[in-house]
């Protein structure tokens, strides 16, 4: 799925996918902290085996999370923030409710977008509601279309996005600039060391520091991944990546816990679990304007956020949807 945010000579395209998670606690070189590890038993891990079976089941997830997404509303919100300029800041933001053709995988179909907020402020109510009753009709056409777009080019397989996240920009004046989070990157080029257990969300998780291989040459859009170090979590039952986050390296954290690894990370990428079993994607953010520098003339910060996933369904002879399952 992507999508753009024009801000004046430059538009934003987020890619999100599925997938990552589980970092521990930091070696001596992020400075974060050894509290939980310090009071963690002297449990052996094997590493490379949790490695290989994270991949493999996470992959897994994604295929049945691009199988099921279309099954599910979401809310999702977009943030670019980025300096004015002036010592201050600039916040541009949109919130909105996405509705999935009938089949739709990873790539392949336009959600049906109702806006709930811009830029903070509400949409009126009744115009909401107003959308809301389109959004069946605005659906079947999506499906069709959807159809016609398979049968002209014929049916691919969608390449496994889990554990990515790019911040695109576009301008007018200025060259295209990326920045990729690649967790599939950071799994063959980086060593993983620390595994412990720790608690996130009421699920035990095992957590990973990470830290690129001494001369391991990343992708150009990933090019800045020699100046950071991280840590991935892994859902210790599901045996799949559910969080990462990064910074660079000499970064010091006063609160060294998960939620606050994740919020102050140059890097972020997080899932949530459905009542289905699924891990599906939550949040994506790079934050180059809290570490100017880190990923070169790219300094703002971008972040994708879905939330409040529901399972619906459209009745084929009305134009309203119905909601079949609430949370």
């Amino acid at each position: 799925m992507a999508f753009g945010l024009n801000n004046k000579s430059a538009s934003v395209l987020a890619l999100a996918c599925l997938v990552f998670a589980a970092l521990a606690e930091s070696g001596d070189e992020a400075h974060v902290g050894r509290g939980a590890s310090q009071n963690a038993a002297a449990e052996v891990f094997d590493v490379p085996r949790l490695l290989r079976e994270g991949r493999a089941n996470t992959e897994r997830n994604w295929v049945e999370s691009d199988r099921r997404r279309a099954e599910y509303t979401f809310k999702w919100r977009r943030t670019l923030k980025r300096s004015d300029g002036k010592g201050g800041v600039k916040e541009r933001s949109e919130l909105m409710e996405l509705y999935l053709p009938p089949g739709c995988r990873y790539g392949k179909c336009q959600p049906v977008s109702i806006k709930l907020e811009e830029d903070g402020r509400a949409v009126a109510p009744e115009k909401v509601e107003r959308e809301r009753l389109r959004a069946g009709r605005r659906l079947e056409k999506a499906e069709r279309e959807m159809e016609r777009a398979a049968a002209d080019v014929g049916e691919k397989a969608a390449v496994p996005y889990w554990l990515q996240f790019t911040y695109f920009t576009k301008g007018m004046f200025v060259r295209d600039r990326s920045v990729k989070l690649d967790g599939q990157e950071i799994l063959e080029k980086c060593e993983f060391s620390s595994p412990r257990r720790e608690r996130l969300g009421g699920r035990e998780m095992i957590a990973f520091d990470f830290a690129p291989r001494p001369g391991a040459a990343f992708d150009s859009q990933s090019w800045f991944m020699p100046l950071v170090v991280g840590r991935l979590w892994l859902d210790a039952a599901d045996k799949v990546f559910v969080r990462l986050a990064a910074w660079p390296k000499g970064t010091r954290f006063a609160d060294a816990t998960s939620d606050q690894l994740l919020e102050n990370a140059a890097l972020a990428y997080d899932t949530v679990r459905v009542k289905e079993g699924v891990w599906m994607f939550r949040l994506g953010r790079v934050n180059g304007l809290k570490y100017p520098g880190l990923f070169g003339d790219v300094a703002d910060a971008f972040s994708i956020e879905i939330f409040d996933y529901l399972r619906f369904a459209v009745e084929a002879d009305k134009v309203d949807l119905k909601v079949v399952e609430k949370p």
